[in-house]
């Protein structure tokens, strides 16, 4: 299963749900930031802007206790990087073969990430869970080097994201509203 991620601090319970259902296979978070790797203005050296981005997503799937792999790309639009992810993401010949994504909202979703829902031990993380929480609960939570300007998906990109994910042959779950699933019902 490769689940796309916009902001984690949004979508805690279907990233456990995603992880519930799995059963032992595959699963892979993947997010795409839009940008570039041009150098930064006033440098000459080439940084790749996720390298720093990347252990708060580690973190962030330790506290929650997630078996899932990270994937992160940077591409010039989130069609483009949903693309690279689909046709990349995975280990070896195991590649997932359902895309979960988020219902196309009207408004953003409203942020469920919290210091209370990272109760869960700490395994491997160098990072606090209050750094981690403030990290993906900030209004915008990119490195400062990037500096762009993070728009929501338009409707139509979103369903070219839809038909891509198809015409790609993989199976496409759309979730919605699960910010308000009690995951303690479902598992009774």
């Amino acid at each position: 299963m490769l689940l796309l991620v916009n902001k984690p601090a949004t979508c805690c319970p279907l990233m456990d749900f995603v992880n519930d259902i799995k059963k032992s296979g595959l699963y892979v978070i993947g997010h795409v930031q839009r940008g570039s790797l041009d150098p930064v203005e006033g440098s000459s050296s080439v940084i790749d802007p996720l390298q720093q981005v990347y252990p708060y997503w580690l973190s962030l799937v330790d506290y929650l206790k997630i078996k899932a792999f990270v994937e992160l790309t940077l591409a010039d639009n989130a069609r483009h990087g949903i693309q690279q992810l689909i046709r990349l993401s995975g280990l070896g010949a195991m590649k997932p073969n359902s895309v979960v994504i988020g219902f196309h909202e009207q408004q953003p979703s409203e942020v469920v990430l919290s210091e209370t829902h990272l109760l869960k031990d700490l395994k491997y993380s160098k990072i606090g869970r209050t750094e981690v929480v403030e990290y993906f609960t900030a209004q915008d939570f990119l490195p400062k080097e990037l500096n762009l300007q993070s728009s929501r998906l338009g409707s139509l990109e979103y369903l070219q994201i839809i038909n891509d994910v198809l015409s790609l042959n993989k199976n496409l779950c759309i979730a919605r509203h699960f910010s308000h699933f009690e995951r303690e019902l479902f598992l009774k």
